[in-house]
């Protein structure tokens, strides 16, 4: 309990670098999950648009989870988000735009 303030905001500051880079990492391993889920989404089968539109759906449901944390940790900067246009599914960023792809660093 006797902390003082400059170790609190010690711990602080290292804890969200850890979220950043948390969220970083999973960001960057969803990234080939999304651009094949969009492919899938391309292909001439049904079958394979509509498992492709289920893991699109399982890779956007994390982003949202990880886009919930910024309310507590913000990026330092830059965008890191996937674009929702490529998350609706609206044309093919996640191939044409490496943010989309995350790329894209904190």
């Amino acid at each position: 309990m006797g902390q003082s303030l400059t170790d609190l905001q010690s711990r602080i500051a290292a804890l969200e670098t850890l979220i950043r880079r948390i969220r970083h990492d999973v960001r960057s391993a969803l990234a080939p999950a999304m651009l094949a889920a969009d492919m899938m989404r391309m292909h001439a089968e049904p079958k394979v648009q509509g498992s492709g539109a289920v893991v699109a759906r399982s890779v956007e449901r994390v982003l949202g989870t990880l886009d919930s944390t910024h309310k507590l940790v913000p990026p330092q900067s830059g965008p890191t988000s996937i674009p929702a246009r490529a998350r609706s599914g609206q044309g093919n960023a996640c191939l044409s735009d490496p943010r989309a792809a995350g790329i894209a660093r904190e």
